[in-house]
This record gives C-alpha cells, structure tokens and sequence, in this order.
C-alpha cells in the first residue's frame, strides 16, 4: 500500500465517486488513477468500491 495510492482513493471518495473528476483533480490520467486503485484491491484482496459496469456507485465494507 502506497500513499499515493490512499491519496487516490481519498480524492475519488471526495469527488461522490468520480474517477474521471478525481483523476483531473490530481492532475494524472484516469488510467494512472485506475491502475493504482486496482492493486490496492489487490494487496487488500477486496474491492473498495461497488461498480455498476463503468460507473463507482458505492463504497464496499473494505472501503468504509
């Protein structure tokens, strides 16, 4: 788990869920936003967010 990593997760938590919006706020692709929250999944072996196929609806429990 890297802080950047937590700063992503924070600033799409903080955007109602906007990975586009929160990638723009951090000034970084939505790609480089994208990877990072995927291998924080990874290393937590749990999603963080509830998709509904593209979109972030919700935090999961491991996200909370």
């Amino acid at each position: 788990m890297t802080l950047k990593q937590l700063r992503y997760f924070l600033a799409i938590v903080r955007s109602e869920l906007n990975i586009s919006q929160a990638a723009r706020g951090m000034h970084v692709s939505q790609v480089a936003v994208s990877v990072q929250i995927r291998m924080l999944e990874n290393e937590l072996s749990a999603p963080l967010f509830v998709r509904r196929g593209t979109k972030m609806t919700a935090l999961t429990e491991t996200g909370n």
